[in-house]
């Protein structure tokens, strides 16, 4: 069976706080960042074994407002902030980024970003299930890996016309209003699901996980882990690379993966809980047409 492994390279700069005085971090509306954040999830700890809830700190994209709960002094690849997000109604609707991949709720989703190049469909629009895909960015020369993204089945293609109301899962459709309202789809994109640790024998033991630490009564600081493999290329500073089409290589990648994110102290977020909502829904002013979205030409620095 052919799928693939993908290394995924979007921007590394770490979101800073409104002001230097705020904890407060507004809905972004410029170009994509990480946050580096606290949450409840589902984890597997260096030692193996099942899933376990815990507190943890992580990496990752959330591109509407987050409280700053925690800061640090700067150091080199280290966090200096950390963000507790939230959702809540904007004060205004222009131009508001998308958080894409997207890692909390009921599983992890993919959509838009770097699907389509020259106005042609690349890979990443008709990705197979079971493909791997490996989020991450250029940090001092190296891959920083935040998330691991195993495609799963029922992905769904959509646009402008066929956007979704609903979305498996998505009780509060916080999901929705944080990434799919937020885009005007002149193009149609593919929405992936991914693979649950659940779900994992049915992909032959894979699953998507985020890279994470527990939290015991302080905020754990960490850097993105390092991923080291054959032709990753770290000189590469955007875009993607395909580094398998067969899927018992992106299967071992999958393994080397895990194995060096947990030598280096991290365990494994299996699931991440969903994002507070404050305040009232906004998919109802953010319908995809004018500028209530981020268009399409601003999302590809994603």
């Amino acid at each position: 069976m052919s799928t693939y492994c993908v290394k995924f390279l979007h921007p590394g700069g770490e979101h800073q706080p409104d002001s230097r005085s705020s904890d407060h971090k507004a809905w972004n509306d410029g170009p994509h960042r990480r946050k580096f954040m606290v949450g409840a999830g589902q984890i597997i700890d260096r030692d193996g074994g099942r899933p376990r809830s815990s507190r943890i700190s992580f990496w990752g994209e959330w591109e509407p407002p987050s409280t700053i709960v925690h800061s640090f002094g700067q150091e080199s690849r280290m966090p200096q902030y950390v963000h507790e997000p939230f959702l809540e109604f904007p004060e205004h609707h222009n131009s508001l980024q998308n958080t894409d991949p997207f890692v909390f709720g009921d599983r992890f989703r993919y959509t838009v970003c770097r699907q389509y190049a020259r106005g042609n469909p690349t890979i990443l629009r008709d990705l197979p299930e079971g493909s791997v895909i490996l989020f991450g960015s250029c940090v001092g020369g190296k891959f920083a890996l935040d998330t691991v993204f195993v495609v799963d089945r029922g992905s769904f293609l959509w646009n402008h016309e066929s956007r979704p109301e609903q979305v498996e899962g998505d009780t509060d459709t916080i999901y929705l209003d944080a990434t799919i309202n937020r885009l005007q789809a002149d193009k149609t994109y593919r929405l992936y699901s991914g693979v649950r640790y659940e779900d994992r024998k049915q992909f032959g033991g894979i699953y998507s996980f985020v890279p994470c630490q527990v939290l015991n009564g302080e905020f754990s600081r960490f850097s993105r882990p390092v991923v080291d493999l054959p032709d990753i290329g770290h000189r590469q500073t955007q875009g993607y690379k395909i580094l398998s089409r067969e899927e018992d290589r992106s299967k071992t990648i999958w393994k080397e993966v895990v194995r060096q994110v947990l030598e280096q102290e991290c365990a494994l977020a299996t699931s991440i809980k969903m994002p507070a909502r404050v305040g009232e829904r906004i998919s109802s002013v953010a319908t995809g047409r004018g500028d209530s979205c981020v268009p399409i030409d601003k999302l590809i620095v994603c």
